[in-house]
């Protein structure tokens, strides 16, 4: 697999190509990101009391199954996500959560909520929720808290993610990831979310321009290397929100609030 990281301010910029030398990256540009698509395939704005059903306002709808461990109510979904395995230095105890307890499922079995004639955006609004040292957790490298994911990177067809990185000098950027099978992009943010605030967000592609976009202002990156994004195999039929699809492990999983969220393609 060849993958290409493409960070934003303050954080690395690099191309790691397997059994040859790395290329120049293509360079970043901060500014106005590329234009979302036309067509919105679901809108869920999160404001449901009762039930356990994500309403879709676009119809035909993309209706989600909600966790028994995401709150619902006050306009906003409360994900806990790694909320009950850190202790008070912010360390994680070593406890699994939940595979499904804490996330939002929407069945996809038409493939409408992935790209589509290069032209894909997912967005909404964020509030991270941070450990009691004020900050996200302490985590290892390549730690990143999962928001929003169509398959996993090891799916032949390719997949999709939005998540907060939790490690290094990039920590706490939203990073947007893009995958076909072979070739994976990542764009990372300018700016960071972890501070206790609501952030508008979106991962947005058009044509071969894909952007990590915080507050309105995106990180640009060249997306040429991308073929076809057609998810296939597990997890491929079902957009999971909160955290890895599948997975027990905290540091996959996003605590935090959204209030809505979006998907177009093209």
């Amino acid at each position: 697999m060849r993958r290409a990281v493409l960070a934003g301010v303050g954080a690395a910029v690099g191309l790691a190509v397997a059994a040859c030398g790395p290329p120049a990256p293509p360079p970043v540009v901060i500014g106005p990101p590329p234009a979302p698509p036309a067509a919105v395939q679901a809108r869920w704005s999160m404001n449901e009391t009762t039930g356990r059903v994500m309403k879709d306002a676009v119809k035909p709808p993309h209706d989600g199954t909600v966790g028994p461990a995401v709150a619902m109510g006050g306009g906003a979904y409360d994900f806990p996500g790694w909320s009950g395995v850190v202790d008070g230095n912010g360390n994680f105890t070593g406890a699994p959560i939940a595979a499904a307890d804490s996330v939002v499922s929407v069945a996809d079995t038409g493939h409408q909520l992935e790209p589509l004639n290069a032209a894909f955006s997912v967005d909404g609004t964020i509030r991270a929720r941070l450990a009691a040292t004020g900050a996200l957790p302490n985590a290892a490298q390549g730690t990143g808290y999962n928001v929003v994911q169509k398959a996993r990177a090891s799916n032949l067809g390719g997949f999709w993610k939005v998540e907060i990185r939790g490690f290094g000098n990039g920590l706490g950027h939203l990073l947007c990831t893009l995958g076909d099978g072979r070739n994976v992009v990542t764009a990372e943010s300018a700016t960071r979310v972890d501070d206790g605030n609501w952030h508008s967000f979106a991962c947005r592609l058009n044509g071969n321009v894909w952007s990590a976009v915080v507050d309105g202002t995106g990180a640009n990156v060249d997306a040429t290397i991308l073929g076809s994004v057609t998810p296939v195999e597990r997890f491929s039929t079902a957009v999971t929100i909160g955290k890895k699809p599948g997975s027990t492990d905290p540091s996959d999983s996003f605590s935090g609030w959204l209030d809505e969220l979006n998907i177009s393609a093209g």
